[in-house]
């Protein structure tokens, strides 16, 4: 499990993609507010059936959140590029989990 501090959070998805490949999970630890925000933002992204981002976002706006707008940006990314990818959310923390194909 890759371990990622509040403050490497505005990293581009990319790199967080990366540490899930290598890892097979990366655990952000974002305290408890935030992973708590985080779990609305993200059950209703699914509940909505997953939506293109922007479509999303125009009913959820995220632009003055910066660590909830990255998460969310990284976690679309990663859904895009996985088969299998997944989240849970801890008490202090957003864990992301990922299989390859």
């Amino acid at each position: 499990m890759r371990r990622v501090p509040l403050d490497k959070i505005f990293l581009q998805p990319g790199v967080h993609l990366h540490w899930l490949r290598l890892a097979g999970t990366v655990r952000f630890e974002v305290g408890a507010e935030l992973a708590s925000r985080f779990d609305e933002v993200w059950r209703a992204f699914e509940i909505e059936g997953c939506p293109a981002p922007t479509t999303f976002l125009e009913g959820h706006p995220l632009s003055e959140d910066d660590f909830l707008f990255a998460l969310f940006a990284g976690a679309v990314h990663a859904r895009e590029q996985m088969p299998e990818f997944w989240v849970e959310i801890e008490p202090d923390a957003v864990v992301w989990h990922g299989a390859f194909d």
